[in-house]
């Protein structure tokens, strides 16, 4: 395989992966806003696992956190802007981070996420989630913006 074939496919997978990232972290910043608004016009939904517990948080995270890595590291290895790699990564960290503060080592150190505040994670999460549109967007950007190739 020749090296413009490796960088055209590479380009094509980082490229896939960022909108993807973007597209399952805009869902997260939707969540956490409309989530509290459906249940509020609609409390019935509560009992449902998708809407009451971490259910769609976990499902969202356990996507994002592989395409995420993917796009930013293949983004990084073209562009070298460590800003943007750093961004990201800054919000796939704090993406992780209600699930990390929630973890039985937290509760055995007697750290609770409330005490930040009684929607401290909704907050977490979207910020996270800017963060990481914030950086994908900018990867996909540059990738876009440098597609010259040379052959070896």
């Amino acid at each position: 395989m020749s090296l413009v074939t490796y960088q055209n496919s590479t380009g094509k997978t980082q490229i896939m992966s960022d909108r993807l990232a973007m597209v399952l972290s805009s869902l997260c910043i939707l969540h956490c806003i409309a989530t509290p608004l459906l249940l509020v016009a609609v409390p019935s939904l509560a009992a449902y696992s998708i809407f009451s517990g971490e259910t769609l948080h976990n499902a969202l995270l356990f996507f994002i956190l592989p395409a995420g890595l993917l796009a930013l590291t293949l983004g990084f290895r073209h562009h070298k802007q460590a800003w943007v790699l750093s961004m990201g990564m800054v919000g796939l960290v704090l993406l992780c981070s209600p699930m990390l503060l929630e973890s039985a080592l937290m509760s055995s150190l007697q750290i609770d996420l409330h005490d930040l505040g009684e929607n401290s994670e909704t907050y977490i999460t979207i910020v996270a989630s800017i963060f990481v549109v914030i950086a994908h967007t900018a990867n996909y950007r540059l990738r876009q913006t440098n597609t010259s190739y040379t052959q070896a």
